[in-house]
């Protein structure tokens, strides 16, 4: 199971991370990329679903309260 979480971890910051380098190249092409605009798209669909099954790592303060 805990290798489950490192690899929806590892997943959620590979997609933001493809979401944020497409986007600089959209930026920076003027949006005549459109390549880079369909990365950019389905990587923020990625990030979200991913996002979405992410659990950061609890503190025992957190767990007593």
């Amino acid at each position: 199971m805990k290798s489950l979480k490192i690899l929806v971890a590892v997943i959620a910051m590979a997609s933001v991370l493809v979401f944020l380098i497409s986007l600089v190249v959209v930026v920076s092409t003027d949006g005549a990329h459109e390549g880079a605009a369909n990365i950019c798209a389905y990587s923020l669909i990625a990030s979200f679903v991913s996002l979405v099954f992410y659990e950061p790592k609890r503190s025992e303060s957190d767990l007593v309260s």
